[in-house]
């Protein structure tokens, strides 16, 4: 049996909910199941990401456990996870951000995950699916608490993905790999490719065409019409990505960020994943 790599688009509206299962043909990658839903908990030896955040900002946990502000220097730490905050920042200065912000107006999209107005829906859900994934939901509570820690660090067989940002991460390996800039209407699509099918399209065959500049020895084969249909697929599909990269190593861990995080902080607010840039 062929390891299978696990991408969850979560979302309140079970309508907007996917799952995407990648397997590994010899060197290609394959979609092996997809699902309107979350589709059932995890074999062994399975790994997957998934597209919300795992946790809230600590600012934001001692301002409304006990209305604790002191040494909170930057307000966006009530919106954001420091994580958030450090993985934003390092995309923005890629030289494939940096050239495309130039010739796409707008084309960075920041990458919050801890939408404001969802939080308080999309959290508990993907704790929750956390738990179902991992099949600990009927443990004792020290056996889902460690899963939970583990997940939101990165360092069990689920963990958060953020598809935008691994998207732009894997544009950059292409970006150095290829050794100049990318078309235009391949930025233009990648901006876009929430709101259509043709964009998708477009950006899932360059990926597919440059797979070895940033998947190393394996390739895509996807059939891209199907996984290309909705955005909650394509975004799972990218996920499902991201679980498969980081079961090979090739992920930004948090561990990476030296001075500016600690183990405990990233315990409660979770770490968002993508590929490591040269």
């Amino acid at each position: 049996m062929t390891a299978t790599f696990v991408g969850v688009d979560i979302a309140d509206d079970p309508d907007n909910r996917s799952r995407v299962d990648l397997g590994v043909n010899g060197k290609y990658l394959t979609v092996e199941n997809s699902f309107r839903g979350y589709g059932p908990r995890l074999a062994p030896g399975q790994w997957a990401a998934l597209d919300s955040p795992l946790g809230y900002p600590v600012a934001f946990l001692d301002l409304v456990n006990s209305l604790q502000t002191e040494g909170v220097e930057d307000s966006r730490q009530f919106k954001y996870r420091r994580t958030e905050i450090l993985v934003g920042d390092k995309v923005a200065q890629l030289r494939l951000v940096q050239e495309a912000n130039l010739r796409v107006p707008h084309f960075f999209n920041g990458g919050s995950h801890l939408k404001p107005t969802l939080g308080l829906q999309i959290v508990p859900g993907a704790i929750r699916e956390v738990m179902r994934l991992s099949g600990v939901s009927g443990d004792r509570e020290s056996v889902r608490r460690a899963t939970l820690h583990s997940a939101r660090l990165g360092e069990s067989h689920v963990l958060e993905a953020h598809p935008r940002l691994f998207l732009y991460s894997a544009l950059d390996r292409i970006r150095t790999g290829g050794g100049k800039p990318l078309p235009e209407d391949v930025l233009k699509a990648v901006k876009s490719y929430k709101a259509g099918v043709e964009s998708r399209q477009k950006v899932l065959g360059f990926l597919e065409r440059n797979s070895a500049h940033w998947l190393g020895n394996f390739a895509l084969r996807l059939g891209s019409a199907e996984i290309c249909r909705r955005d909650h697929d394509f975004d799972a599909l990218l996920c499902a990505l991201t679980a498969f990269t980081h079961a090979k190593a090739q992920t930004l861990t948090w561990g990476r960020f030296p001075g500016k995080l600690i183990g405990e902080t990233v315990k409660i607010e979770g770490h968002m994943v993508i590929l490591r840039t040269m």
